[in-house]
């Protein structure tokens, strides 16, 4: 947080609940740093500090200048500082064990928009459990400086322990406690920090020692304003990468006020009882009328985004189902559980997601590191998945059989990715539809400890799809190879250099490059539903920044060509350029048989700085409201449609405009249609079309002159790799039509993410196997989040009801187990469930554990 935003905030103003200026205000303070792991520094530069921030905390607790400290309420830090400072150990551990630090419960503090539910869950959970180990067992949900907040953060919350939060940016309520209810209905007791987390006047070197004072005295006079009636006013003193208040601050601190009390935001809201007469606030947080809300972060170096989803379902969408298939439908002995290599898998990731990380709005050398860290995720997810993968192929099926994998939580029939492994290029292919074939290095050679590889054991690697018909859900299928080419009995995928039909879609591309989708099913037509529009922009990593004026071009269509031309899948490749730019762009337009879901993915290299790149599809009427997938449902989101930024620009000082844009985790959908994308996190609404972000591109990490936002949100260096000039782009995204169903749509994106594949077995010999499955499920309305092996307990399974009622099921195992126990994020026993019998309230979440 810049001085800029400081001053923003402390502008803002808050509301009054008729207190008069006089009157005494009970006082309370905790002091604290802010500490951005990385941001205008890179990591270890920041660690460096850190450690000097430590040191000199600890040395004012040995004095007892200071009573209390608060680090952030991230354990990363504590790693980050033993790292350097491992001698410290002891005394940091009795600070903690006193209470006087104050730790937890993030593991690191998160962007909430930009990650996914699972990811939230698994922070939360590492972060109570390091806390925990060094002898801290009370928390709030703090969370001082996020871009806005999930309307699910309290039920995340409650499903860990924690009944209170903090919070900041993206509210600005009259007074400074309120209850924050989530749609599933849970509730935390919630401090609004009226002024801000960054308060550093007292250790402002630009000021003399009387502004200083008087800046002390009018943040409390401001705070004692919002303070709710009753509760003394807790005021935080710090702010980003500061040390401690030095011991002469402290003195002039207590002399102004000698009856302060010093405590941390933990122990001030434990202390404190939820009062009927609060206000109640629902849902999520994304008010900027108070303080920055920053929502460019949403498309800021989307390469990013994209990274982070695809690896946040290969480890909870594939692998951790997949491992814990392996587990209980293997024949004995049982599979060796990789736990501490998943486990490293998911630290690495999730240190990829601090707000100033994920958010793409640090210098360039943090996201140079940023990449690196997804790189290393992909290479043990991929290694785990590899691995287990070659279990099933070598006990379960033979090489004239394909094996079958479904990590979905529901059965499925359809297209389905194949992969066939041959030795000889000779052999015939058994794939119903093949698109390449490679020669690749046997996998032995690459996996196998005993063997080296050398260049000459090759096989012959073909890629194609085959129909499968009712795999089970989280299971597993053997057929012969000869069924994925005679078992689709529906109509197969027809293929022009303009069209696509598969007998319930027909897709028509007209002469300029529009596309017409008829729905057999309902009868409907959708037209003019994709185009390229690109502007220019003045925005920097932390807000776009639209230029007024005519000046949005929309590519112009180049003609297109067949590139798969069924039976099962159909790809026609449209090609589209800027006559501005010179950018060029090429869009498969995928149809694969039986399906509804048109998908999409647009390749091009960024050759233009500051600007702002979208495919847009027209709904056909205004987009009043849009339905996104939130961490643990969705939820509706209001525009006016005729609202656009760069009408009101530009923005007085120290304000900022809001946005007819909001984030993606999955899917949305507005007006009968839905969208599912692969990292693309921005939509944006004008009148009737719905943009998808694909690049915005900016050269400054904070600038003054966006328009939009009337102060600086950071420093204002330099990030020229936020261009993306020469970077590549593969973008997918896709459209389905006549959305009622909101279950369906979970079910969609995982299928577009990709849970269902096949490969051919590598056992001796054909085996007799025929399907299995984990779990079921009997109630479509529910969806498994995730599914996973807890070693030497059993099967974990996160239910969500996404629904607006109350939904029950019955939970059915396919392995024997000892009971079935809810528990909490945690893992913690709550209750026993008796036959396998869930009730999932509306719009909540419940976690099974199946114990073996």
């Amino acid at each position: 947080m810049s001085r800029a935003e400081q001053e923003t905030v402390s502008e803002a103003g808050t509301g009054s609940m008729g207190i008069s200026d006089d009157r005494p205000v009970p006082l309370a303070v905790y002091y604290h740093t802010h500490w951005d792991r990385e941001w205008y520094l890179p990591f270890r530069a920041y660690q460096l500090r850190l450690a000097e921030v430590v040191d000199d905390i600890l040395d004012l607790l040995d004095r007892g200048v200071l009573s209390c400290f608060m680090l952030d309420g991230q354990t990363v830090v504590l790693d980050d500082y033993l790292a350097l400072r491992p001698q410290n150990r002891e005394r940091l551990q009795a600070y903690v064990l006193g209470g006087q630090i104050s730790i937890g419960p993030w593991y690191v503090m998160p962007d909430e928009f930009l990650v996914g539910g699972e990811s939230l869950i698994r922070n939360l959970v590492r972060g109570i459990r390091e806390s925990r180990a060094w002898g801290c067992d009370q928390f709030t949900g703090y969370l001082p400086d996020t871009f806005g907040h999930s309307a699910d953060m309290p039920t995340l919350l409650k499903h860990c322990g924690i009944d209170s939060a903090v919070v900041w940016r993206g509210i600005h309520p009259t007074q400074s406690l309120f209850r924050w209810q989530s749609p599933a209905g849970h509730s935390v007791k919630t401090l609004h920090l009226t002024d801000g987390y960054f308060q550093m006047m007292l250790q402002d070197w630009t000021a003399t020692q009387t502004q200083q004072v008087e800046a002390l005295k009018g943040l409390v006079q401001k705070l004692s304003k919002a303070q709710t009636q009753g509760e003394s006013v807790l005021m935080p003193i710090g702010g980003d990468h500061l040390g401690a208040l030095p011991e002469p601050a402290h003195q002039a601190l207590k002399a102004i006020y000698p009856h302060l009390q010093e405590t941390t935001p933990d122990q001030y809201l434990a202390n404190l009882r939820a009062n009927p007469d609060w206000e109640t606030v629902e849902g999520e947080l994304v008010d900027s009328s108070g303080s920055f809300l920053l929502p460019g972060v949403y498309s800021a170096r989307m390469y990013l985004k994209q990274a982070n989803r695809k690896l946040e379902h290969l480890l909870s969408g594939k692998l951790e189902p997949l491992l814990a298939m392996a587990q209980i439908l293997l024949p004995q002995p049982p599979v060796q559980y990789p736990q501490h290599a998943l486990a490293l898998a998911w630290e690495t990731l999730i240190l990829n997601h601090p707000h100033d990380s994920i958010c793409g709005c640090s210098v360039d050398a943090v996201h140079r590191e940023n990449e690196v860290r997804f790189d290393q995720v992909a290479q043990l997810g991929a290694g785990l998945l590899h691995r287990t993968v070659q279990l099933f192929r070598q006990v379960l099926a033979g090489h004239n059989q394909w094996l079958v994998l479904n990590t979905g939580y529901r059965a499925y029939s359809g297209v389905v990715a194949a992969v066939e492994d041959v030795l000889s290029a000779e052999e015939p292919s058994f794939l119903a539809q093949q698109y390449t074939e490679t020669s690749v290095l046997q996998d032995e050679y690459l996996h196998d400890s005993q063997r080296i590889p050398l260049s000459h054991l090759t096989k012959t690697r073909r890629q194609g799809w085959i129909w499968v018909d009712s795999v089970p859900s989280l299971g597993v299928a053997v057929l012969d190879r000869n069924a994925g080419l005679g078992g689709f009995k529906g109509q197969s995928v027809q293929v022009t250099d303009t069209s696509l039909e598969n007998g319930k879609l027909t897709v028509a591309v007209s002469a300029d490059g529009l596309l017409s989708v008829y729905h057999r099913v309902t009868g409907f037509r959708f037209e003019n539903l994709l185009q390229f529009q690109d502007q220019p922009d003045v925005g920097d990593s932390y807000n776009s920044g639209p230029v007024v004026g005519d000046n949005i071009e929309t590519a112009v269509y180049a003609g297109s060509s067949v590139v798969q031309a069924g039976p099962l899948v159909g790809t026609l490749a449209l090609r589209h350029c800027f006559k501005a730019s010179g950018l060029d762009l090429i869009t498969h337009i995928r149809l694969d048989a039986d399906s509804e879901r048109l998908e999409f993915e647009t390749t091009f290299t960024n050759n233009s700085p500051q600007h702002k790149l979208q495919a847009v599809f027209n709904t056909g009427q205004p987009v009043q409201s849009v339905m996104a997938e939130t961490h643990l449902g969705v939820i509706e989101r209001h525009y006016d449609p005729n609202y656009r930024e760069r009408d009101f620009v530009p923005v007085e000082k120290m304000k900022e405009l809001k946005t007819n844009t909001g984030p993606v985790q999955r899917f949305f959908a507005t007006n009968g249609q839905g969208w599912l994308t692969e990292g693309l996190c921005e939509y944006e609404v004008y009148q009737n079309t719905i943009g998808i972000t694909l690049l915005r591109a900016f050269g400054a990490l904070s600038s003054a002159d966006t328009g939009v936002r009337g102060a600086q949100a950071g420093p204002p260096f330099e990030t020229p790799e936020g261009q993306c000039l020469n970077r590549t782009f593969q973008c997918r995204y896709a459209w389905l039509p006549a959305v009622s169903d909101v279950s369906a749509l979970f079910e969609a994106s995982s299928r577009f993410y990709g849970n269902v594949w096949a490969e051919t077995g590598a056992a001796s010999e054909k085996t007799t196997y025929n399907a299995a499955s984990l779990l079921t499920v009997d109630n479509d309305q529910l969806v498994i989040a995730t599914c996973y092996w807890l070693p030497r307990q059993g099967l974990v399974v996160r239910l969500v009801n996404p629904s607006h009622q109350s939904v029950s099921t019955t939970l059915s195992a396919g392995f024997e187990y000892r009971s079935i126990m809810e528990v909490n994020f945690l893992e913690e026993p709550q209750r026993e469930l008796m036959g396998g019998s869930v009730r999932v309230e509306a719009r909540d979440v419940k976690t099974i554990l199946f114990a073996v």
